[in-house]
């Protein structure tokens, strides 16, 4: 409970990570999906420079 593995891709990278999370539901969903918008805002940034 509260593992959870994000990964985003673009044409040239690939990226995959693994966070722990607690046991609270709610809480692991939000922050799975802060943690995947960062992530993916963080590719877009590196493909662009």
């Amino acid at each position: 409970v509260g593992t959870v593995w994000i990964a985003i891709a673009s044409k040239e990278k690939v990226v995959a990570k693994l966070f722990t999370f607690s046991n609270k539901r709610i809480q692991n969903i939000e922050r799975s999906a802060t943690a995947a918008l960062t992530m993916l805002l963080n590719l877009l940034k590196q493909d662009l420079n």
